[in-house]
């Protein structure tokens, strides 16, 4: 029997992984402190949340800003702290992955 890992699979945990290190680097700048798992596991759970709610509630203004407001409930949850911190985390881990994508573009051309 040959066990073969589809590559949306791979993709899907190396993005989560990726994700994690900014969510974990976010949360340090943000809350004071983070551990790498802890943040792999918020990145999880919130875009599982967010996932659902947007199944649930539709594409639309509303929809996505329900999918954003609990995956930053969830990045709170996960790191004990308020609501607005978990955004906080949310908004500087995007920000961060901003700037990798610019810095990657200008290196590779």
């Amino acid at each position: 029997m040959e066990f073969q890992v589809s590559g949306a699979l791979v993709a899907s945990v190396v993005a989560l992984l990726i994700t994690g290190v900014f969510v974990h680097v976010a949360a340090k700048l943000v809350v004071g402190q983070s551990k790498y798992l802890q943040a792999v596991l918020a990145a999880f759970l919130g875009t599982l949340l967010a996932t659902l709610v947007l199944l649930g509630a539709g594409s639309g203004l509303l929809g996505a800003f329900l999918a954003v407001a609990a995956w930053a409930l969830v990045v709170a949850a996960v790191y004990r702290t308020k609501w607005l911190a978990g955004a906080a985390v949310g908004v500087v881990a995007w920000l961060l992955w901003l700037g990798v994508q610019f810095l990657v573009r200008v290196l590779l051309g």
